[in-house]
C-alpha cells in the first residue's frame, strides 16, 4: 500500500487487479494520477508511492479511511446508463449480426470464444468474458473471479470491475456471492459491459446456472 493510504484519510483507493489477492496493492488518488502521467509503475511513480507492507488489520482499516464511496443514488443512475448502453450495443449487435437467428451456440473455452451457428456451420464467433453467474438453485450471484472452476483468461478482465468496487466501496462489485435474481445478473453484466466497453453480452443457460458473459469483440467466422 502506497505510503499516504497508510496514515491518510479521503484520498481515494485504487488497487491492482492482476490476481485474486484479497489485499491487493493498492495506492491513492494521487499516487494514481502520478502512475497515469508515467503511463504506468517506474522508478518515479514507484518513488512517489513509496509502497509500504500492512498487516491486514491496518490494511482493512486503512482502505476503509480512504474508499470515497459512491452515493446510493449515483449508484442507482450508473446502473440505468449502463443499461441503456448494453441495451443500445445489443440492438446494434442484433442489427449487424442477427444473433438471435442463429440455430445454436457453443462455448469453446480454451480460446475464450462462442461459436454461433446453424446446420452446424459457423457462422458467428463472439470472443467473451465470463462476467458471473445466477444459481437457480440456491437463488445466488458469483462473479467469475472468485470462481475457481472459470478458466483465467476468460476472466480476468472482470477483476477491474472488482477494482471499480474497492475504489468506491460497492459491496456488489467486490463481495464473491450474493443473494440475487436473473435481473440483478443483467445489472451487474450491464455494468461491466459498460465499464469495459463491451460490444454485447449474452445469458447461456446450462443446468441450473445462468451464464452471463460479454463479448469483448465479434466477428463473422466467415463471409457474411
Amino acid at each position: 500500500m502506497c505510503c499516504h493510504l497508510v496514515s491518510g484519510s479521503g484520498l481515494g483507493f485504487y488497487c491492482s487487479a492482476e490476481d485474486d489477492d484479497i489485499y491487493p496493492d493498492a495506492w491513492c488518488g494521487q499516487c494514481n494520477q502520478v502512475m497515469l502521467e508515467e503511463d504506468g509503475w517506474n522508478d518515479r511513480s514507484e518513488a512517489f508511492a513509496n509502497i509500504t507492507l500492512l498487516c491486514h488489520n491496518c490494511y482493512l482499516s486503512a482502505r476503509a479511511r480512504n474508499q470515497i464511496n459512491m452515493p446510493d443514488a449515483d449508484f442507482v443512475t450508473l446502473l440505468r446508463e449502463s443499461c441503456e448502453y448494453l441495451k443500445r450495443q445489443m440492438e446494434e449487435v442484433e442489427e449487424k449480426y442477427k444473433l438471435s437467428s442463429y440455430e445454436r451456440f457453443d462455448f469453446d473455452d480454451d480460446r475464450g470464444e462462442i461459436i454461433f451457428s446453424t446446420e452446424e456451420i459457423p457462422k458467428l464467433i463472439a470472443e467473451f468474458q465470463i462476467v458471473g453467474t445466477i444459481s437457480t438453485n440456491s437463488n445466488t450471484w458469483l462473479w467469475s473471479w472468485a470462481n475457481e472452476s472459470i478458466l483465467e483468461h476468460t476472466k480476468n478482465l472482470i477483476r477491474w470491475v472488482k477494482c471499480f468496487g474497492e475504489t468506491h466501496a460497492l459491496d456488489l462489485l467486490t463481495a464473491p456471492e450474493w443473494d440475487a435474481t436473473e435481473v440483478d445478473g443483467w445489472e451487474m453484466t450491464s455494468l461491466t459491459a459498460k465499464l469495459l466497453s463491451a460490444k454485447g453480452a449474452y445469458r447461456a443457460p446450462i443446468e441450473h446456472l445462468l451464464i452471463f458473459v460479454i463479448f469483448t469483440e465479434i466477428r463473422w467466422a466467415e463471409g457474411p
